[in-house]
Formats: C-alpha cells, structure tokens, sequence
C-alpha cells in the first residue's frame, strides 16, 4: 500500500489527530448552539404537543453544552441504550489496536470500524486499519506458508513499495498488495490500476487482497486486463472467514 504515517498530524503520535480538544472558538461556536437548543426546547415544551421533539431539542442542547464544557469533538451520539463516544474512546481504540496481536484483527477491525464516523472519516483510524489488515495478512502467511519466503515492504522503484514478495520454494515470485476498506466499500477500477502497474514493474503475477468483493466496474475492468495478458488477481478475505479462496490462489500463482 502507498505508506502513510498513522499519526496524520506527523508530530506526536496517533492521538493527535483526532483526540486533540476543542479550539476554543469551536467551544464558543458549541455553547452558543447549545444555548439556542436548550432555549428552544424549553420554549417549546410549554407551547407544542410534540414532547418527544423537544425533549431531542434539549438533549442535543445539552451534548453541545458538554462539548463546550468539557473542550471535547462529539463523534458520534446514541439514545436508549446507545451511548456518546467522545474523542478519548477513540483514542482508546487506537491505543490498544497498536498493541494487539495480528490473531485479535477481527475485534481490532469491528472495534476501529465502530469509532469511524460515518461521512466523516478520521484518516489516523483509516491508517491504523490497513496496518492491522495487513498485519493479519502476514500472519496468515506465515502461518499456512511456512516453507515461503515473505519480504515485507518490498521496494519496486524508487519511492515505491509493495505490500509483500512472495516466493514459494520453488523460487516462483508473487507479489501481494492488501486494502482495507472501511464498511465494506467495494473494489474499483482504480485499485486494479495500481496492481497492474506493479505487474508492469515487477514482471510477477499481483494478487490484490481485499476485505470487500470488486465492484462490478473493478471486475469489468480486471477481467479486461486479464484478456489483455494481465496477470492481475483479486482475492476477498477477512480474517475471521473462509481461508480457502486465499489459501489456494496462492497456492496457484506461486506454486
């Protein structure tokens, strides 16, 4: 994968992107919507029959008053038996995803998932999720290929890296480049683009292994590639799933 520091602001580690406390022109902008909800809410209870509308209008008065008071980004909010997570749950997160083991990536990437919000993305969780994905990518290799030889990082060109070099004991090179992506998004052309082109580069088979299925362009497009003299591949895999697909494409481009 193209590299990229997990700590997004570069100065401080992983925390600083996105547990960083409120400006204080944020909380400002926080309390005075606060203020706004809360009066309206308040304001409404006497004059409207709709008590469940304003007893939401007070309540999201009050986040933004917790935010204002407490300096913290509300990432996201529930009701009932839902709950609020602040920016230190995310900070928690990422903290123990750092330290996990590559055995514990199913619950690493349902926890990490669950603390990126949807329709705004935190690029630190986005990073630290194709690091854990790959880390569970080795260890499967590692595991079920004991007599291959794996080179992690494997520079192509300068400036450039593959995920993984591959090369099996008869001395059949294949190159593997892992994305993870976030809710199951599914593959596109774009990414068959890059495989393609470090199939251009290296001369070896490139197998591109991802969480989620190709799309229907992606597959469109690969199999194009294909016709054409590509050898380019896609193989779907989490790791708490069917081993057997990835297990025998390897198995077969690197014999």
């Amino acid at each position: 994968m193209v590299q990229e520091e997990p700590g997004g602001t570069g100065d401080g580690g992983p925390e600083d992107d996105f547990s960083a406390p409120l400006s204080r022109r944020a909380q400002i902008g926080a309390g005075v919507v606060g203020v706004l909800l809360t009066g309206g809410g308040g304001v409404a209870v006497f004059v409207a029959d709709n008590q469940a509308g304003t007893v939401a209008l007070i309540l999201a008065g009050a986040i933004f008053l917790l935010m204002m008071f407490g300096g913290s980004p509300l990432h996201s909010l529930g009701f009932g038996e839902a709950n609020l997570r602040f920016a230190r749950r995310r900070a928690a997160v990422v903290n123990e995803a750092i330290d996990s083991p590559p055995d514990q990536a199913p619950r690493v990437l349902r926890d990490l998932e669950a603390v990126n919000t949807p329709g705004r993305p935190d690029r630190t969780v986005n990073a630290l999720s194709e690091r854990v994905y790959e880390d569970a990518v080795a260890h499967f290799l590692a595991s079920n290929f004991p007599g291959y030889r794996t080179v992690r990082e494997k520079p192509v060109r300068p400036g450039r890296r593959v995920d993984f070099e591959v090369e099996s004991p008869s001395g059949a090179p294949l190159v593997l480049e892992t994305r993870y992506y976030r809710s199951g998004n599914p593959v596109g052309p774009q990414m068959i683009d890059m495989a393609a082109g470090y199939h251009t580069v290296t001369g070896s088979p490139v197998l591109l292994v991802s969480n989620s299925p190709l799309s229907r362009t992606g597959a469109e497009h690969l199999h194009a590639l294909r016709e054409g003299g590509a050898d380019v591949h896609h193989v779907q895999w989490v790791p708490d799933g069917d081993d057997e697909p990835f297990r025998n494409i390897v198995r077969r481009l690197a014999p």
